[in-house]
């Protein structure tokens, strides 16, 4: 999860943020780790089951635009 709080913060001014999992009991400690780095609101999701089933439970990811 450090590795995507490193990421997130290298890639300048955030416009939206959204976090994806799947099943992944430690989302909320992990929205919480990116709350410093993105005043606006954090969309979370389920990752849906094709990924899922290939990526497994416990998968946890993000995806985010970049300010222009």
């Amino acid at each position: 999860m450090a590795f995507l709080v490193e990421k997130l913060q290298s890639s300048g001014p955030i416009e939206n943020l959204h976090v994806m999992h799947a099943d992944c009991s430690d989302v909320d400690q992990f929205v919480e780790m990116l709350r410093p780095h993105y005043s606006g609101g954090i969309v979370v999701g389920d990752i849906g089951p094709v990924v899922g089933t290939h990526a497994g439970r416990g998968t946890i990811g993000i995806a985010f635009q970049v300010r222009a």
